[in-house]
């Protein structure tokens, strides 16, 4: 949910976990399109044009399944790598290309000996590293079990619960995605186009 998303995002700031002056989060109405790792060039426009210089790219960024590499989009930002498209190098180093810069954040996990999550960038200690998906996150959110502070912030787990009670389900469904076009949904007036003789 787009309110869930960004009341979160303030609740990181708000409560301290990361500092408003280096973390902005932004809102497009633009549905992610999970066309990796072509479409991470678009983002990267559009965070580009609204000033950013950096953009933060998961693992599995704007992909579905197994269909790509989980890296493919990192590997697209650090090297380049689809010549039949024009882009052998990385899209900050091409001729009038993009001047954003990439921030690739591999796979995270729980470090019992760090304490904390932590990066494959990071920690070392990959031998003991507890790791934990996604699915395995909402699944305890939609069971109603709030998952551990190390695993998600608990001003975070209200904001989601908040919203949870609002539209009856923690995460985007179909209800959701019909309200939300419905209320996005404009009117346009049809153009009269003079004809040309």
């Amino acid at each position: 949910m787009d309110e869930a998303i960004l009341e979160g995002h303030e609740a990181l700031n708000k409560y301290g976990y990361i500092s408003p002056k280096r973390h902005i989060v932004t809102f497009t109405l633009w549905d992610m399109r999970y066309g990796n790792p072509l479409e991470s060039l678009l983002h990267g426009i559009i965070r580009q044009n609204m000033g950013c210089t950096h953009h933060m790219f998961g693992r599995d960024h704007a992909a579905v399944g197994d269909y790509y590499d989980p890296y493919a989009t990192q590997i697209l930002w650090e090297r380049g790598g689809i010549p039949s498209f024009g882009l052998n190098a990385p899209p900050y180093d091409l001729d009038k290309g993009l001047k954003i810069r990439p921030v690739n954040i591999k796979e995270f996990w729980y470090c019992p000996k760090c304490g904390e999550i932590t990066y494959s960038d990071t920690c070392a200690h990959t031998d003991i590293a507890q790791r934990f998906s996604g699915s395995f996150i909402r699944g305890l959110i939609a069971e109603g079990i709030e998952p551990p502070p190390i695993i998600f912030r608990p001003e975070v787990y209200r904001v989601i619960v908040k919203w949870w009670r609002v539209y009856g389900y923690p995460f985007v469904n179909k209800k959701y995605l019909e309200l939300k076009e419905r209320e996005l949904e404009i009117d346009v007036p049809p153009m009269e186009v003079p004809l040309r003789r």
